[in-house]
């Protein structure tokens, strides 16, 4: 979108340049001095272009969201903000405090201090207009800066031909011509090697970072999000089908090579998922990892499972099921599950 603002004229460019310069070029033909008209508009284009990209950069800051200064408190912004972490943190603890479930929803950050100061999102108080609660210092629009470039990058082209055509059509000059020549080419290597650039890639990111938010977009990522727990739940429901059905009327003691056995006999099947089917097995099996120990202990996996159960020992009779599971994978007598016992 810059890019093509930067090639794509509007009327209200080409009626600012009209107006502009046509007076200039009755300047030149009265005093016929083209040299120094071109010397002193391109470094004019040049400092304008200066000035605005400066502009820029202050609506830039003001518009970019801060960050903590911690680079451990950037994970705490993602924090509940996908299904699998929702599901996790829900079975950690009944509290709202954050720094409660640090230590399951991201790993490694259960010793970090959580500070509502350092994880605010959004720009400075003192930067906010008090009516609409937006930045209100803006000097501009990014429309305005896409129109602003497009008519820098404009006159810089038409100014480049005017030497080119200046240069062409006289054979005579004299030293001072010579000169604002020179100084009115020398411009041009300054607004390409520094001055656009930098415009380019400070209304890049104020584009970024002050578009609306897509209504599309956030309805097709909650609907995914919906379809993701959905899923989940559907496995729960199949889990435990299985286990009513298969496991708990047998209760059969089972040798160690027979289960060994039948462990391989299914890591084998479980290896030959799409990789879809893999990612939602990683999935489900991080959202019952609670502790992020890498094993899936009973009492974790309880918790997901007690819901489907009804009466007063639901706790009791979830508990033995999710014992019977893991007893029918469990080859090495350790009591819970890893991720290939899982799998």
């Amino acid at each position: 979108h810059t890019v093509l603002g930067l090639v794509q004229v509007s009327t209200r460019v080409w009626v600012i340049s009209v107006a502009v310069i046509c007076p200039t070029l009755y300047i030149c033909i009265a005093f016929g001095e083209v040299q120094m008209v071109q010397c002193m508009f391109g470094w004019t284009l040049c400092a304008a272009a200066l000035v605005i990209s400066m502009l820029l950069a202050e609506d830039v800051d003001l518009n970019t969201p801060t960050v903590p200064e911690d680079p451990r408190q950037v994970l705490i912004l993602f924090d509940g903000t996908s299904s699998a972490v929702l599901k996790t943190r829900c079975n950690l603890s009944g509290s709202d405090d954050i720094a409660l479930t640090l230590t399951g929803s991201c790993p490694g950050l259960g010793d970090c201090k959580f500070d509502e100061t350092l994880i605010k999102l959004g720009p400075s108080a003192v930067n906010l207009c008090p009516k609409t609660r937006k930045a209100g210092n803006s000097f501009m629009s990014v429309t305005a800066y896409t129109e602003s470039l497009g008519l820098i990058g404009m006159w810089q082209a038409m100014l480049i031909t005017s030497l080119i055509v200046s240069g062409l059509s006289k054979t005579h000059h004299t030293w001072w011509q010579l000169a604002f020549s020179f100084l009115a080419w020398a411009q041009w290597p300054v607004m390409m090697r520094w001055v656009v650039p930098s415009f380019i890639h400070q209304l890049t990111m104020l584009g970024s970072v002050s578009n609306r938010a897509s209504k599309d977009f956030i309805r097709r990522v909650t609907l995914d999000s919906k379809e993701s727990l959905l899923g989940y739940q559907m496995r729960l429901v199949q889990l435990a089908s299985f286990a009513q059905r298969e496991i708990t009327p047998r209760r059969l003691p089972v040798g160690l090579v027979d289960k060994k056995t039948s462990f391989e006999n299914g890591l084998l099947l479980c290896k030959a998922a799409t990789v879809e089917e893999s990612h939602g097995f990683a999935q489900v099996f991080a959202a019952w990892d609670a502790d992020n120990s890498g094993n899936v202990d009973p009492d974790e996996l309880v918790n997901h499972l007690v819901h489907l159960m009804s009466g007063a020992n639901a706790q009791q009779n979830a508990m033995e099921m999710v014992k019977d599971l893991i007893d029918y994978v469990d080859h090495d007598n350790t009591g819970d599950l890893d991720f290939d016992k899982y799998r």
